[in-house]
């Protein structure tokens, strides 16, 4: 799964691209890893484009990336 935070506005239609298998929203802007701050994630089976990232504002989690031997 690839995980993307959202930093600016909690998870929801219009916030996010289609195609997410998975969708959190946190009660609050919650602290992750440290530095960012995140009203949710949503998970996807393959990694979103740049133009995705960018254009929804999204924070991709590089910590959160599964591989073959998880």
């Amino acid at each position: 799964m690839y995980r993307y935070y959202l930093p600016y506005r909690p998870p929801m239609p219009g916030a996010i691209p289609r195609g997410a298998k998975t969708v959190v929203a946190f009660d609050d802007r919650t602290r992750i890893h440290g530095t960012l701050e995140a009203w949710g994630y949503a998970e996807y089976d393959e990694p979103l484009d740049d133009d995705d990232v960018s254009n929804y504002e999204l924070v991709a989690d590089e910590q959160r990336r599964e591989t073959p031997w998880n």
